[in-house]
This record gives structure tokens, sequence and C-alpha cells, in this order.
């Protein structure tokens, strides 16, 4: 009797790869990967954690900014998402490791920053991300002065999603209405025609 020797198949697939599903889960797994790969990337350089000095500044600075050219003394700048806005403010000749950050807590977010800047003076241009929260916010600039005296110029802004829609929900802002500037109060003691929560000047009720 002949010896018989039974050859092994030479095409025998890995077990894992020749699964029917195998290419199915492969596509799935890539998939999940890329996206929490772009939502890190999107939240990155965002909502920030101040630098500990500047956590508690020694000293609040009441200088105004200039916004756009006006400065907003008592008022409220509006900031327009992804909107280009001149910013400017002066008495910064001694500055350091100054920080531009729109907001405060979880929201804040760092816009720019600069060793130094020169002959005191601050001027550039920035732009609220497009999914920063619409609302009023606070609009910072951190420095740190001789002796590490760190200091807080701050002025109250409305960041808004458009001129046309300023809460961004997709409806024309409403004439009259505070349009999520502030809650309206559904008042109009002067009868014109503007929201009392957010009506700059309050008259003497009309009759008309």
């Amino acid at each position: 009797m002949k010896n018989q020797t039974q050859s092994k198949p030479t095409n025998i697939k890995n077990r894992w790869t020749g699964h029917p599903y195998f290419g199915l889960g492969l596509i799935s797994l890539i998939s999940i990967i890329i996206l929490v790969a772009i939502f890190l990337n999107s939240s990155a350089g965002n909502t920030i954690n101040l630098p500990a000095k500047y956590q508690q500044s020694s000293m609040m600075d009441s200088t105004s900014i200039l916004i756009d050219g006006i400065d907003p003394g008592e008022g409220v700048s509006t900031l327009y998402r992804d909107q280009k806005i001149t910013l400017q403010t002066n008495d910064l000749k001694f500055a350091h490791d100054i920080l531009i950050v729109l907001g405060e807590h979880e929201q804040a977010t760092i816009l720019k920053s600069f060793k130094t800047v020169p002959n005191g003076v601050l001027k550039t241009e920035i732009s609220v991300p497009t999914q920063y929260k619409t609302g009023l916010t606070s609009l910072h600039i951190y420095y740190t002065l001789q002796g590490d005296m760190t200091t807080d110029r701050w002025d109250e802004v409305f960041v808004a999603a458009s001129k046309n829609d300023y809460d961004g929900d997709g409806r024309k802002n409403s004439k009259g209405s505070c349009n999520g500037v502030v809650p309206d109060s559904h008042q109009d003691v002067d009868h014109d025609g503007q929201d009392d929560a957010c009506d700059g000047y309050i008259g003497p009720k009309s009759n008309h």
C-alpha cells in the first residue's frame, strides 16, 4: 500500500479576515476614529484654563477697549461670529504675556496672545469662533506688569450669530424684541415699540 499524504490547502483565509462581517466592522471602526478625531480637533484650542496667574488677577483695569474704533463706555458692543473686529487699547508699554480672551470660566476662549506690543499700543483683528455661545459675555485683555502684577482689562460685550439673527435660532430678529440679548420683559412702559428689558431709554409713558 502506498503511503498517501494529504496536502494542506494553500489559500486558507485568516480566521478573522475571512469572516463575512470583517470588512464592515473595519469600516465602522475607522469611521468612529475619524469622527472622534474631528471632534477633538474642533474643540482643541477653544475653551481653555487661564494660566494660574490670571485666574485671580491682582488688579481690574477700567480703561475701555476700543472695538472697531468705538469706545463702548457704559454700553455693550456686539460681536458677530466669524466677523473680523478691530480691537485697540493703549497704555501697555510695560505689559508682557498679553492674552485676549473672550468669556470666563468654561466659556473662556483665547483669541490671540502677544509677548509684548510695540510702543504699548495693542491694535489687532479678532473674530469670534463659529460655535461660541450667543448672549452677553465679557472680552478681556490679561497682562502682566513689572513686579509680576497681573491685570484684567475688560468690557461687557454681546455675541450674536449674525446681524439678522442674533441668537442663531434660524428666525429673523423680531422688531421690538430683545432677540436673545437679554430675556424679554414683555413690557413697554413708554410705548416706543421696544421691550423695556433692552430699551436704551425709557421715557414718560406715551398715550399714542
